[in-house]
């Protein structure tokens, strides 16, 4: 039997701190009501974004039309370490990212870094992009919510497991590329270079900082997922608690 997944299932996704509590904000109701129009009665899906969701219909009073689900978080996790590009091109990246499925979206400084946010300001951006990742994940149908951190020191992302440098000419993918760094548009500095103990291609050509990401996302979510051949992924799970 197909394990139960919230990528099948009816009506809107609505992201809330509990499944077990039937309550919607004044935002996700309206835009629900308003937005989507939708009328009583009609199928929706609470989910935390931690693998717990529960279909259930809209109401006055949200009422429940099925029990609470947990899905497998997907191991192995998945990050994009990425110096951020300029303007709305990071919005676009970072929608894009969490769609494709990506656990982990880590941004960077680096030597050539353009964009850099303002320290006191670094709160306010970071909100607006989880705004995105959350609207991208109820579009999408994400049981598991990826984790936006940073900005962060490169040698700090770059010493996670399984992380190797987006470079022309890197070496193939394969399952230990866990966390792809991706630099800016200026590309790596000589001494940032010679501190990657492992490099990536993305392909012949030179990619946009956004592009990149979204290939390196691509590449490594397909070889977990089996999209493409890999004959030494392993098929452990590990279960949302």
């Amino acid at each position: 039997m197909t394990a139960a997944s919230l990528a099948r299932t009816d009506g809107p996704v609505v992201y809330v701190e509990d499944v077990g509590r039937a309550e919607l904000s004044a935002d996700d109701r309206h835009h629900l009501t308003r937005v989507l129009r939708l009328r009583p009665g009609a199928p929706i899906v609470l989910c935390d974004g931690r693998g717990t969701w529960r279909p259930a219909a809209l109401a006055d009073t949200v009422s429940w039309t099925g029990e609470a689900v947990c899905e497998p978080q997907p191991v192995p996790s998945l990050s994009v370490s990425v110096a951020l590009p300029k303007g709305d091109r990071a919005d676009w990246m970072i929608q894009k990212v969490t769609e494709i499925g990506i656990d982990h979206i880590i941004l960077i400084e680096t030597e050539f870094s353009v964009v850099r946010w303002n320290a006191t300001k670094v709160p306010h951006h970071r909100d607006r992009l989880k705004r995105i990742v959350r609207a991208a994940g109820a579009q999408s149908r994400r049981a598991w919510l990826p984790e936006l951190t940073g900005p962060m020191p490169l040698a700090e992302a770059a010493a996670l497991d399984g992380s190797v440098f987006a470079v022309p000419g890197g070496g193939p993918m394969g399952t230990a590329c866990r966390n792809i760094l991706i630099g800016p548009e200026g590309g790596w500095s000589p001494s940032e270079l010679a501190g990657a103990t492992a490099t990536v291609g993305l392909g012949p050509q030179v990619l946009r900082v956004e592009t990149a990401a979204l290939v390196a996302s691509t590449l490594m979510v397909a070889i977990r997922s089996r999209v493409v051949a890999s004959p030494d992924f392993g098929t452990k799970t590990a279960l949302c608690g």
